[in-house]
């Protein structure tokens, strides 16, 4: 065959409630900045200030100077209803700080108390039910406080009554023992608990009803929007986060009956609280999944302003917690996870329904002994994290989630070989009914063999496509290069040749057909012709269209990445695109990609150059990804119109040498890689993948071909300046032989005649362009016989007699994180080097020298 020019766990959105103490257990007052936005404004950036009045006047003067310097204009803070209260928002508002106010309903003396009881129920406050909230107090307090605003000219950019009300925690109206659950609409109605927490809504309205009284009649804040006392997101028929019957009602439930009642006369906005799960920051199935979260629970009730049907909401506390509160703070995962978030909100902002948001946590609160894992001022300063959750609106960062991506490429395995008859094309498998897997691999003939995991490929291979009669369009061969099940039936996508001459340059004619089986690919029937190319076969030429790969898109289309003559740019070879549906991906239905448009027929048709070829769809980031060759060895490439490819990492996946088809040069050779998921053997791919190649051992023929599989592992938590691919190196021992060998290449004879003794660490593909690395080169003597196999730093080898073989990557000359030591070895009974880890050689020889620095993950 001549085409080889070719990641949530749901989190609870609850945080710990301590955070809102002064809240719960006495009146607390919280201000914003900004008057009510329309739909042209901007949304409002903000962040939550916890318990300032807990502190001295002069810390509370350097809070508001961070703040100021910080160019925070959006405080959200309990403060008192008296002279201390209003001299800190006096205080804010010289800085140039507003502030959001919360208000807290008003009870009469003899009101009933749930008491707090901290040692069975930590986080549930205690207080009065809400159903006692009286309105004739608590219009008294806020007339007070809106007068005494009034009077030093303080605008509120918003007022919020209460927190947290659909929650045990700040709603003492809910039991506790609660029933264990999230109640829903119809629990208001119909069940016991459920219409006691009911009557404490409707008393909220009434509360609601006298605030925006006494609003509409203050001078400085009339037009000062009123907001729903921030929810928690709680869905319907969701189990609670704890198993303490610390109960909840459904946000969606508790916006809806508030509605049927009257709250959209009484607010401008729905308060809301979003913590989304923290897991695998970078990772985009989990970003996805957190933006799910975030539309169809957190903000599904909000609605554009001045729209019916509801009101925009504003997330009064949302975040990330940092547990890890050392100085300089490590604040990678946090970032990714804010810069994604940011995201989410301003498109939800972009359509009018999103007025602000306010990120929980500035700072700890004054009277604690330990950092607040919420808090983003830590170490003296602004986090980066920090930086990002209060950037204005169309100044933060996007997420990059390549930036935190980590690829390690484990042991390559030799499942088959040395053969004349096998990998001459890309391998295809599938899971068969009983569990094990198929797999496919073919030069000329195509061999079916049965293993119990996608590399397991060593068995009987069976014979299940040949080449066809004399002058046909398979005369020279069949290669099937991909598959897909379909219900029972088995589709194949086979490339064929005929004319063909190998030995004067590679003479062949190829095409492409579609073949199918009711076997699972023990018997085929040729379907017909789907790839064809434009020109006749032609002497001493490769000529003819066909495909390499066949990747199903997700987007009801399955995409051949081909070859025109062969792919070579002498015989007017380059790489194209064809596709057809998925649903029939036979005959007559494919197109070829020309001039901009799916518009030539397969057969026959005309095509453009595209600039890369796909191998698998990548399920996390929903592309298309694909193999090619960069300085050192294979790329990974991406593409999301599947026709343009970009690199995912600057590095190679992994090294391998320039080896030559003509093997005129000696070295190595690496053909026909493809990707294919580590669990389902499909070229549909999660995060853990098998990279499968054809491998040529240096100085041999295509006589002795190998099928290699090797684990790559993805990713998300990839620290600041930790490299981003990593490619093993392992220690292997023939004790027959006395052969040991340090490599990171296949080893012919793995686990049968060589012992895997260590895995030595990850070696950079790439220089690290910031810190000091050295490239170490595999070598073998030249002298006759017992082979010593040493690794040494590059260019030592051709000196003292050895051959190099390989690259084996970079190690650092000093120690880093996320590293360990590599020494070469030296067994004098063996008169063999190898590598290890350990300074005593694991007592299998002498130490010669530190060769530097590896990556143990």
């Amino acid at each position: 065959m001549n085409l080889h020019a070719l990641v949530i766990v749901q989190e609870s959105s609850v945080r710990s409630t301590k955070r809102w103490g002064c809240v719960a257990a006495l009146f607390a007052a919280v201000f914003f900045l900004a008057s009510a936005p329309s739909p042209a404004q901007e949304m409002v950036v903000g962040v939550n200030v916890v318990n300032p009045l807990r502190a001295s006047v002069p810390n509370q003067n350097t809070l508001l100077g961070q703040l100021q310097a910080a160019q925070v204009r959006v405080i959200r803070c309990g403060i008192s209803n008296d002279d201390k209260g209003i001299d800190f928002a006096k205080r804010a508002a010289a800085e140039g700080i507003r502030i959001q106010l919360i208000v807290g309903p008003q009870y009469a003396a003899n009101a009933p108390t749930r008491p707090y009881q901290p040692d069975v129920f930590p986080s549930m406050w205690g207080g009065h039910p809400l159903s006692f909230a009286d309105p004739e107090i608590s219009k008294t307090d806020f007339q007070k406080l809106f007068d005494d605003l009034d009077a030093n000219g303080i605008v509120l950019a918003g007022i919020e009554l209460g927190n947290e009300i659909n929650w045990a925690a700040f709603n003492p109206e809910f039991p506790l023992p609660g029933e264990g659950k999230i109640l829903s609409l119809e629990d208001l109605a119909h069940d016991p608990e459920g219409k006691q927490i009911a009557k404490g809504f409707l008393q909220y309205i009434k509360i609601l009803a006298v605030l925006k009284e006494v609003r509409d009649h203050s001078r400085s804040n009339r037009s000062t929007p009123i907001i729903l006392g921030g929810l928690v997101s709680a869905k319907d028929g969701e189990k609670l986060y704890n198993n303490k019957k610390e109960d909840m009602v459904s946000l969606a439930a508790t916006i809806v009956f508030l509605r049927a009642h009257g709250l959209d006369s009484l607010v401008e906005a729905y308060g809301v609280h979003s913590y989304p799960s923290a897991g695998q920051p970078g990772n985009p199935t989990a970003a996805a999944q957190r933006a799910d979260r975030l539309n169809s629970v957190d903000l599904a009730e909000c609605r554009a302003e001045g729209t019916a049907g509801g009101k925009p909401c504003w997330i009064t506390e949302w975040g990330f917690p940092n547990a890890d509160v050392s100085c300089p703070p490590k604040e990678t995962g946090r970032t990714l996870l804010i810069e994604e978030l940011r995201g989410d909100f301003a498109k939800v902002s972009a359509e009018h329904r999103l007025l602000g948001i306010d990120y929980f946590s500035w700072d700890s609160d004054p009277w604690s002994k330990q950092v607040d894992a919420d808090s983003v001022y830590r170490c003296g300063a602004l986090t980066e994290s920090g930086q990002q959750a209060i950037a204005p609106e169309g100044q933060q960062k996007h997420p990059d989630f390549i930036a935190s991506l980590r690829v390690r490429v484990g042991v390559p395995l030799v499942a088959r070989g040395p053969a004349p008859n096998i990998a001459d094309a890309p391998f295809t498998a599938i899971q068969l009914p009983n569990g094990k897997f198929r797999g496919f691999t073919a030069a000329g003939t195509t061999w079916a063999i049965d293993g119990n995991h996608p590399y397991d490929m060593s068995g009987a291979a069976v014979a299940v496509l040949k080449a066809g009669p004399a002058n046909s369009a398979d005369s020279c061969g069949q290669w099937l290069v991909h598959v897909e099940l379909e219900g029972k039936t088995l589709l194949g996508w086979s490339h064929n040749e005929t004319a063909c001459n190998y030995a004067k340059d590679g003479q062949t004619h190829a095409s492409m057909t579609m073949a199918s089986s009711s076997d699972y690919g023990h018997t085929w029937k040729i379907e017909g012709p789907i790839i064809t190319g434009t020109d006749p076969p032609k002497d001493g030429k490769q000529t003819g269209d066909s495909c390499g790969n066949v990747v199903r898109g997700q987007d009801e289309y399955d995409y051949a990445y081909c070859a025109h003559n062969g792919g070579h740019s002498w015989d007017g070879g380059y790489t194209f695109a064809a596709r057809a549906p998925s649903s029939n991906p036979g005959p007559g239905k494919w197109k070829k990609y020309f001039n901009g448009a799916w518009s030539e027929p397969g057969i026959g048709g005309k095509s453009s150059p595209i600039d890369g070829a796909g191998s698998a769809f990548w399920n996390t980031t929903g592309e298309t990804i694909g193999l090619n060759w960069v300085k050192g060895g294979m790329g990974l490439i991406a593409s999301q119109d599947r026709l343009h490819f970009t690199a995912i990492v600057s590095q190679p996946l992994f090294l391998t040498e320039p080896g030559d088809w003509s093997r005129k040069n000696g070295l190595e050779l690496v053909s026909y890689a493809d990707l294919i998921d580590a669990k389902t053997g499909l070229n549909q791919l999660d995060d853990h993948w098998l990279l499968a190649y054809t491998y040529l051992n240096p100085g041999e023929n295509f006589d002795k071909r190998y099928l290699i599989f090797r684990p790559v592992d993805i990713s998300w938590a990839r620290s600041a300046g930790e490299p981003q691919v990593g490619e093993m190196l392992t220690h292997w021992y023939d004790a027959a032989q006395h052969d040991h060998w340090a490599t990171i290449a296949p080893v012919p004879g793995n686990y049968s005649a060589y012992r895997l003794v260590a895995q030595l660490g990850y070696m950079l593909t790439a220089p690290d362009p910031a810190k000091s690395t050295f490239e170490l080169e595999e070598c073998i003597s030249k002298w006759p016989g017992h082979p010593d196999r040493i690794l040494i730093q590059k260019g030592v080898c051709e000196k003292n007699d050895y051959q190099r073989l390989r690259s084996a990557g970079f190690v650092y000359s000093a120690a880093q994180p996320n590293t360990q030591p590599l020494y070469r070895c030296y067994s004098e009974a063996e008169h063999s080097h190898f590598a290890s880890n350990s300074e005593d050689c694991n007592n299998m020889g002498k130490r010669e020298a530190l060769l530097g620095y590896a990556l143990k993950q």
